[in-house]
């Protein structure tokens, strides 16, 4: 079992394309696991508050989940929602920045 220390940041801010080349690089299936969906999935960006629309490459949301039994102990999270039954998938935002980190230095 791999320990993390959770409260450690993840560097800047990161965007749909991290997270599209992200899930590319680790195999994840466009696959729904709970519907017959296999195709694009809405992920959770940040939209401008004037026009209410997405920059081209948006940025992600960050949601913080709470640690069960620890004042204070939180993760970030990416989240995606499955546009035909509204499930609603996390993914560790720590994961993308090894990955953006890894990717970086292999050029």
């Amino acid at each position: 079992m791999t320990t993390r220390h959770i409260m450690e940041e993840v560097p800047g801010s990161l965007r749909a394309s991290d997270l599209m080349r992200f899930l590319k690089h680790v195999g994840r299936t466009s696959k729904c696991p709970y519907c017959e969906h296999s195709g694009a999935w809405e992920f959770h960006v940040k939209l401008d508050p004037e026009t209410g629309q997405a920059e081209e490459d948006a940025e992600l949301i960050e949601f913080k989940v709470e640690m069960p039994g620890a004042l204070e102990a939180w993760t970030k999270c990416a989240a995606i929602t499955c546009p035909q039954c509204g499930h609603f998938a996390m993914i560790s935002m720590y994961k993308i920045a090894e990955f953006l980190s890894k990717e970086a230095k292999h050029g």
